[in-house]
């Protein structure tokens, strides 16, 4: 945190056996807990950068990333496939959030 704005980095899950619908989930809820514990909230969030081991998992990450943002506004938001995530995660999210 600086001033009033967190930075929140490469989130991943604690469970390597999972889908990436699964572990987009456990990130979504991390990165909901962390937000909260900070005095933020998701939509305070400015970009968002997700990162999947590959692009083709796009669809099932994005199902649930849409779903967890349900109606509002969203952020800015870029999405790299075919990265070396940490610890060989399927998705891992990086996000910026500001009062």
């Amino acid at each position: 945190m600086h001033g009033d704005t967190v930075y929140l980095f490469n989130l991943t899950i604690t469970d390597r056996a999972q889908d990436v619908f699964l572990e987009t989930q456990e990130v979504i809820a991390k990165t909901g807990c962390r937000l909260w514990k900070s005095g933020q909230e998701k939509s305070k969030m400015i970009p968002a950068t997700i990162y999947l081991m590959g692009i083709i998992q796009n669809p099932a990450m994005n199902k649930k990333w849409s779903t967890w943002l349900c109606s509002m506004a969203r952020p800015n938001c870029i999405c790299i496939g075919n990265v070396n995530t940490e610890e060989d995660a399927l998705a891992q999210i990086t996000v910026t959030a500001t009062k």
